[in-house]
């Protein structure tokens, strides 16, 4: 793990480079849509819960679809996949480095202890469990060596284990409920958690299947970027083209399978993968096609340190907001409490919560921001 220097071109510098360096360059696109996920995280994750608060800042109850808070996870994964086909063209650009299998294995390696940190750092004791870093560590390592398949490979493995994940929630039979059942605590996968793998601290471990899908097919759509010679328009093309017909596919398959962020049901797959390549298509277009990058600098800076902001605003959250009492070493109130409860009292409880919400987000798109000036990323 390093933070140092971006090998990012500028946009002029990008312009000017060689057809192998394009290919390398930073893309403002994949930076943007992870800067909206990670502003939108930052929000969830710090706004204090009320009736008022937006159905899409919640999570939605089960059998009740997905909101925008559902699904920033499953395109963060999406959009890791789509960085590692240029990742792969960088590094081999570079000379010397890690041989790719031991880059692989220590990336993945790292975020898996990252998030044994994190996590451990919010429960207070030893957690070995799988959260959203050891999902992204564990699915990284499937899809980046697997990232050497043809195009076409990869794209049959992506159907079979979206198709897998589909048999396994249709026919596997829970003993006292039968198959098909996706109701909650009577499923599939919770009797897989609850009778074998919670007691290895593995719950969840049957995820993993639709969640590789997702980051394999973010490869795939990873190529039209990694290929220099493909054409602006024909890279529109295929991320949009493809986008949509997925997207109309996974809300076809939700007539039969409803979407359920829980379960990681295909049909969900299926639309994720489609709207995340919609959405990088045309943010695509607009910054680094029109040259609109400047309007997106919000975004780009959250998205171009999205690990370290992850990280960085949960333990400051423990370890300094919920644990630092005004006055300093006294009993009084703690950092949070102190300021959203003079918010509050300010403002109202509804108005508080968003402005507590928003200081959040300001303050963490600062401290990026002067990384960001200063060319400095956190780096696996």
């Amino acid at each position: 793990m390093t933070v140092g220097r971006s090998l990012a071109s500028s946009a002029s510098a990008a312009a000017d480079a060689s057809p192998a360096d394009a290919a390398a360059a930073r893309v403002a696109s994949l930076d943007a849509f992870r800067g909206f996920l990670i502003f939108w995280m930052l929000l969830a994750n710090h706004i204090v819960w009320s009736p008022s608060i937006p159905v899409q800042l919640r999570h939605a109850p089960w059998g009740a679809g997905v909101t925008l808070t559902d699904v920033v996870f499953p395109w963060f994964l999406f959009v890791m996949g789509v960085a590692i086909p240029l990742s792969a063209a960088r590094s081999r650009q570079a000379a010397g480095g890690l041989p790719p299998v031991l880059r692989i294995l220590r990336r993945s390696f790292l975020l898996v202890v990252l998030g044994l940190v994190v996590y451990t750092s919010v429960y207070g004791r030893l957690y070995l469990g799988l959260g959203i870093l050891q999902v992204l560590g564990l699915t990284y390592l499937v899809a980046a060596t697997t990232a050497r398949l043809p195009v076409g490979g990869r794209a049959a493995l992506c159907a079979a284990l979206v198709l897998g994940h589909w048999a396994l929630l249709k026919f596997a039979p829970v003993p006292g409920v039968g198959s098909g059942v996706l109701e909650p605590g009577r499923n599939i996968l919770h009797y897989l958690n609850t009778t074998y793998f919670q007691r290895y601290h593995l719950a969840g471990l049957a995820s993993l299947v639709p969640t590789s899908a997702i980051v394999i097919a973010g490869t795939l759509a990873g190529e039209v970027f990694a290929r220099a010679t493909l054409p602006a328009v024909r890279r529109i093309g295929w991320l949009v083209g493809g986008g949509a017909a997925l997207t109309l596919a996974g809300w076809l398959w939700q007539l039969e399978m409803p979407f359920n962020r829980a379960l990681w049901t295909p049909s969900l797959v299926l639309w994720v993968i489609g709207t995340g390549a919609l959405a990088v298509g045309g943010l695509y277009g607009l910054l680094d096609v029109r040259g609109w990058r400047a309007v997106a600098l919000p975004l780009v800076v959250l998205g171009s340190n999205a690990i370290l902001v992850y990280m960085g605003a949960i333990l400051f959250r423990v370890y300094v907001v919920q644990r630092l009492r005004l006055p300093v070493g006294s009993e009084g109130p703690t950092l949070h409490e102190a300021v959203l409860g003079w918010l509050v009292k300010e403002m109202g409880a509804l108005h508080g919560a968003w402005a507590y919400a928003s200081a959040v987000v300001a303050f963490w798109w600062l401290v990026l921001f002067v990384l960001y000036r200063r060319r400095i990323f956190l780096r696996l």
